[in-house]
């Protein structure tokens, strides 16, 4: 691993050891069974906390309280599990900043981001990934925090000079910090053990994407970090409509659907979704465009 990028690394703490290894799990696994996810969940104590809070939420309408962590895991289901896994472990990373003017712009933008993707996904006939599509797009700009964490000042001047969006943002990092946040993004993701998709989308989607390397799901997540950025959501920043116009056509996503993403009949619908409200609840993040 680059020096370079170690250093700004040091800065995050590791994710739990039980969270990096359902992060690791492949759902057509032959090994993985509710009793291995229950047996392992069990393991942390936050973690099982958190999975039969959310059993018991809003979201399932249980008459009865769910108290066993086995009819909480079958209830919720691996997948979605797993997206809260990832949330939980992330809102670990900024245990003293959860209250920060930067925690709340990155969590509105990965959130928002991860569920236009998943929608994107859908649009363009890959329903069958929708899932990996929308944590993709939830943790593609993973690289900000430690760069944040490193120099809490520094980097609020960036966001600062940045916020009329006049410049792209991986390209201001780089000026200002002599490293950007996809580069070690990649680099912490990989560290972390995560799959080799979720690596690649931190490293290439987003506004720093050259479409040097690229596949379906980076270019799907580009999007969605554009139209997050177009909306006022998270760190303003750059956007070249060209760039734009030629990822819809190549990934076949169309104008309608498109302006449909950025309007604000899709804003309101998504903030009524029940999934959604579990994501703003769980990492107390609250949804203030800064074009609305």
């Amino acid at each position: 691993m680059d020096d370079k990028y170690e250093n700004y690394m040091i800065e995050i703490p590791l994710v739990p050891e039980v969270a990096a290894k359902i992060m690791q799990l492949n759902e057509d696994s032959d090994s993985l069974s509710s009793h291995n996810l229950t047996q392992l969940i069990s393991l942390d104590p936050y973690l099982s906390a958190s999975v039969l809070k959310i059993a018991n939420s809003a979201l399932y309408s249980r008459r009865s309280e769910i108290k066993e962590l086995d009819t909480a895991v079958n209830l919720i289901g691996f997948k979605k599990i797993k997206t809260m896994t990832l949330l939980l472990a992330g809102a670990s990373l900024f245990q003293k900043n959860s209250n920060s003017y930067f925690y709340q712009l990155f969590w509105q933008h990965s959130i928002i981001s991860a569920f236009i993707c998943r929608d994107i996904a859908n649009f363009i006939k890959a329903e069958e990934k929708s899932d990996e599509y929308f944590t993709a797009a939830l943790i593609h700009r993973i690289g900000e925090v430690p760069l944040y964490l490193s120099n809490t000042e520094k980097y609020l001047q960036l966001i600062e000079v940045n916020k009329n969006g006049d410049y792209i943002l991986s390209k201001l990092e780089l000026e200002m910090f002599d490293a950007n946040s996809c580069q070690i993004g990649g680099a912490l993701l990989e560290y972390w053990g995560f799959p080799d998709s979720l690596i690649k989308a931190a490293l290439y989607a987003g506004c720093a994407n050259d479409q040097t390397e690229t596949n379906l799901l980076v270019d799907a997540v580009t999007i969605s970090d554009y139209i997050t950025v177009q909306i006022g959501f998270g760190i303003p920043e750059y956007i070249e409509e060209p760039k734009l116009q030629n990822l819809l056509k190549e990934t076949g996503v169309k104008q309608e659907q498109y302006e449909y993403l950025i309007s604000e009949i899709y804003l309101e619908k998504l903030k009524k979704s029940s999934f959604f409200k579990e994501c703003q609840n769980t990492l107390n993040v609250q949804f203030i465009s800064s074009e609305h």
